[in-house]
């Protein structure tokens, strides 16, 4: 049994007792308390370290050495209890801690759950506004065209008697008045696309922008051949997203690369994917085109912002607009880098399927 710790502590008890009656310093006093505390360690109840007490003082019989046995016996007797006490608050403190560690988490599943049903709330608020403001968009713009369809029909008609009567001067304002009415439908008619394209619920799932471009490249095929464009389309992945809002944006690109050169000159249009993060696709469109000047770069993805004369390039400034609009709604961005006359870089990021 020489490995049985309660034997043990038994001996070294009676070994620092007996220390301290033969010194009678205070310094080998110290011994009880460390006694004291082993005791409480091996979960020994007090009865059992007085009955060690007991066991080691039984043969004393002069009184100084029954006083200095007390004196050591109450010792390890308060230090065992300020360790038991100790031991009690700490379990306490434990208790109390998993009581609010408990209430804390009962508190953030209430308030996730309130959270949630805010979110809930206010998405359903968002998507009711966004569909009132789609048509209250679209039924303005669908107003607007029909007076604009009858000036368009009187002036042409206008134009028509006037030609045949040979009136030059007033002929060529009558041009004017009526390329005003073209460009004013084409703004209403953007307008109307723009309402449409934003208030569109098309069901979200993976797209191959290898389909999807060549969709794109094939609805842009008259524009391409009247331009003399070059088009080259390295191979694209699959990302997440709505193919129909997905491809009025690819759409819009082209569009603008085709759009913005030098009179005379055949686009040269590169659409590739570079190496990103994993969790996104970065899709870019470039142009050898005139290139925008580094003032603009943020303010052509504004509402009806344009750099140029309509004469010179016809457009009412919506398309980069609806491009960040809509791939915002997809989880995506757009950004464009750009040097005034060597061409810009639209970048595409979206969510990979």
């Amino acid at each position: 049994m020489q490995n049985d710790p309660q034997l043990t502590l038994q001996a070294r008890y009676a070994e620092a007792f007996n220390t301290y009656r033969e010194s009678s310093q205070e310094g080998d006093l110290l011994a009880a308390y460390d006694l004291a505390r082993a005791a409480l360690d091996l979960g020994l109840p007090i009865s059992r370290l007085f009955d060690m007490h007991r066991s080691t003082t039984s043969g004393l019989t002069r009184p100084l050495e029954k006083t200095m046995a007390d004196r050591f016996f109450q010792g390890a007797l308060a230090a065992y209890d300020m360790a038991l006490q100790g031991c009690r608050k700490t379990a306490a403190r434990l208790s109390d801690e998993v009581v609010d560690r408990k209430e804390t988490a009962t508190t953030l599943r209430e308030a996730g759950v309130d959270l949630t049903r805010q979110r809930d709330t206010l998405r359903s608020q968002l998507h009711q506004v966004t569909e009132e403001q789609t048509a209250f968009t679209y039924a303005i713009s669908h107003d607007l065209m029909s007076p604009l369809n009858t000036l368009r029909n009187l002036l042409s008609c206008h134009g028509e008697d006037l030609d045949a009567a040979g009136v030059a001067m007033d002929l060529e304002a009558l041009n004017g008045a009526r390329a005003s009415a073209d460009r004013m439908q084409r703004i209403v008619e953007d307008i109307q696309a723009y309402a449409l394209a934003v208030g569109l619920e098309d069901s979200a799932g993976t797209v191959d922008l290898n389909v999807l471009l060549g969709e794109v490249l094939a609805r842009a095929e008259p524009q391409i051949e009247a331009s003399g464009a070059r088009v080259d389309i390295e191979a694209l992945p699959v990302v997440k997203g709505q193919a129909a809002q997905l491809r009025l944006v690819f759409e819009a690109l082209l569009s603008n690369a085709l759009k913005f050169n030098e009179k005379g000159e055949a686009p040269e249009i590169t659409i590739r994917a570079v190496d990103g993060a994993k969790s996104c696709a970065e899709i870019q469109v470039a142009d050898r085109g005139i290139g925008i000047a580094a003032p603009h770069l943020d303010r052509i993805f504004g509402l009806f912002q344009r750099l140029h004369t309509y004469e010179a390039y016809p457009g009412t400034g919506l398309g980069l607009t609806l491009c960040r609009r809509l791939l915002g709604q997809n989880g995506g961005e757009i950004a464009v880098a750009s040097t005034l006359g060597e061409g810009s870089v639209f970048t595409v990021t979206l969510p990979v399927a």
